[in-house]
């Protein structure tokens, strides 16, 4: 019933703590937005930060690739522990971004 898939390095540059799963490029075929970093670290061993979120588009296949931000437009720096997806009344969709000790962020999805 399941299979595991691996996911490309650069979902491993750092800590995922949230993924959303949906079509994010109107392609009908399912993506991976991945979001994390973890600030509450020793302050010897510094703060995991190397990531500003990352964007896999699929190929229907379990395939994903990833993009970079200048090309999906995804950017959700910080200490981000959740994501939600939300639909509103026009039809579209936004994302909301729970950071830790930061203002809520919101990104709109474009198809």
């Amino acid at each position: 019933i399941f299979e595991v898939v691996a996911l490309p390095v650069r979902a491993q540059f750092s800590w995922v703590n949230s993924i959303l799963v949906s079509d994010f490029d109107g392609d009908k075929k399912k993506d991976l937005l991945l979001a994390g970093n973890n600030y509450a670290v020793r302050a010897e061993m510094g703060r995991d930060d190397a990531s500003v979120g990352l964007f896999l588009k699929g190929d229907g296949k379990n395939n994903f690739t990833p993009q970079t931000n200048l090309q999906s437009g995804f950017n959700a720096p910080g200490d981000v522990r959740d994501m939600k997806l939300i639909g509103i009344s026009s039809g579209d969709q936004i994302i909301l971004v729970g950071k830790n000790g930061s203002d809520l962020q919101m990104i709109e999805v474009r198809k």
